[in-house]
């Protein structure tokens, strides 16, 4: 009977504050919110800011594509401005109304140069923090994805996913940034021959046999969310 009136030391240590619990679990949702290389915006359906990530406050920032005006969701052009705040308010109020939740897309240009940014407008919901049997929306989520960023895939990062030697982990994060075998070649010193072989025990390890599939499997894993976004963000 006396073991059963012990408590074991998970349970007997000092309850900590719920109220603290609960701040410390938002900040951490709102870091790794932050932290995704992929911009994602939250907004009424009149593309009033509720939040938006670091990345696409850099977006913002260096006036690819999304501008704000007085805490607005806002485009470049002025065609480009009106579709955004169109498809906001269309998705909002066909999920208000119960149409289902179909996402829309649709690009915004920038400079001739430069591709244009991709956007993904979602409904979403949130839990009421004062009930949890209620939700607050439907909101607008968005994901921005910026096709001109460089994608990150350090070959520290590959290297466990396949069981990599450093070279072939080099060799791998390489060509997904773009380069040819003789550019990788130039960059590491060696033959192009030695970069292909390299890349043929690549295609054996990873179960891939051209450089496409190798592609789309490395950017199926979870090196997409390395990402560069720096500095704080929050509601606007």
């Amino acid at each position: 009977m006396e073991l059963l009136t012990k408590s074991p030391p998970y349970v007997s240590r000092p309850p900590r504050d719920e109220d603290q619990d609960t701040a410390i679990a938002r900040q951490a949702v709102y870091e790794a919110f932050n932290a995704v290389p992929i911009g994602m915006i939250i907004t009424d359906e009149n593309a009033r800011i509720l939040h938006l990530n670091r990345t696409a406050e850099e977006l913002v920032q260096q006036g690819r594509g999304l501008v704000i005006h007085n805490g607005v969701l806002s485009a470049k052009t002025k065609s480009d401005a009106t579709r955004l705040r169109q498809t906001i308010g269309d998705v909002v109020s066909e999920a208000r109304l119960g149409r289902g939740a179909r996402p829309r897309a649709l690009p915004l240009h920038r400079f001739a140069e430069m591709h244009p940014l991709s956007i993904v407008i979602k409904p979403m919901w949130c839990p009421d923090g004062g009930d949890p049997r209620k939700r607050i929306g439907p909101l607008a989520n968005l994901i921005v994805a910026d096709p001109d960023r460089r994608m990150e895939a350090p070959a520290d990062l590959l290297r466990p996913f396949f069981d990599l030697t450093p070279a072939e982990s080099v060799v791998l994060e390489q060509l997904v940034h773009g380069l040819t075998l003789q550019e990788i070649a130039d960059t590491s010193g060696t033959s192009r021959n030695t970069v292909r072989n390299q890349l043929h025990i690549v295609f054996e390890k990873t179960g891939t046999s051209r450089q496409s599939e190798l592609i789309k499997l490395v950017l199926s894993t979870a090196v997409w969310a390395y990402g560069e976004a720096r500095g704080p963000a929050g509601t606007c």
